[in-house]
């Protein structure tokens, strides 16, 4: 995959995301276009280029992501009109779908653990060309594990489970955490003791032809504590779970429409 001066991989929105992507993709001196001045302070430190607006790009690119607020979309939306054709444009902005993206395009729905290279990003494009399917997938590879789904609707469900998982992810830990200083532990000590027990465990589901299910039942001893705790947890937390997911699929769903 090549990218050269006249023709860059264009990222348009130098937010956390942005920003994100730009870092994880120097091997392919990303241009950002930002119109915030501290947000440009911030990638010059990071050693990224970046430009004010769409005006100040000479050339069209060969791939553009689209990391602005869905909102803004129709802000840019003229620039990207005048672009040729087979110009890739990548979109990873929630609820906005391809209908309403140029022609040749790709949404992507990545997730903030592609900061540390552990992301889970899921790939909808099912018309873009193969060589562009290999850029979207070596690009989005850099920032952890790429799936693909051909059915644009599958994106809202996407959504709700990877895109916004991490944030469920945090919040169970804020919880365990509580829970930890509410039997008697200190804050610092709960806190190293919940991070390296979700991180480990993540480790354990990693590893090859690991079943979830089955790594429960190993840390389940009959009559003992974990047992006790599931008895607890368990009768309410499918329903819970699918609830917090159809409530943000739904969302997903609201935001397209």
């Amino acid at each position: 995959m090549e990218f050269t001066s006249e023709h860059p991989l264009l990222i348009i929105g130098g937010g956390n995301m942005g920003t994100a992507l730009a870092t994880r993709w120097r091997q392919w001196s990303p241009l950002v276009v930002e119109s915030s001045s501290l947000r440009r302070g911030i990638l010059k430190d990071e050693g990224i280029e970046s430009i004010e607006s769409l005006a100040a790009l000479t050339t069209p690119p060969r791939a553009a992501v689209l990391a602005v607020k869905p909102q803004s979309y129709h802000e840019i939306k003229p620039a990207l009109a005048k672009w040729p054709n087979d110009t890739l444009v990548i979109s990873i902005m929630a609820g906005v779908p391809l209908g309403a993206l140029p022609k040749n395009s790709v949404r992507v729905m990545p997730n903030t653990p592609a900061l540390v290279g552990q992301g889970m990003s899921v790939c909808c494009g099912p018309t873009i060309a193969e060589e562009d399917q290999r850029i979207v997938q070596d690009l989005f590879a850099a920032g952890g594990e790429v799936c693909w789904v051909n059915d644009e609707e599958q994106m809202h469900a996407v959504t709700a489970i990877s895109g916004s998982g991490p944030a469920y992810v945090f919040a169970f830990m804020e919880a365990l955490e509580r829970a930890a200083i509410h039997l008697g532990l200190d804050a610092q000590t709960a806190h190293l003791l919940v991070k390296q027990t979700v991180f480990g465990s993540a480790c354990m589901a990693n590893t090859p032809f690991a079943d979830v299910s089955k790594l429960r039942e190993q840390v389940t001893s009959k009559g003992g504590t974990t047992e006790a705790a599931l008895a607890v947890l368990l009768p309410s937390l499918q329903t819970l779970i699918e609830a917090t997911a159809q409530a943000a699929e739904s969302r997903s769903k609201a935001l397209s429409s």
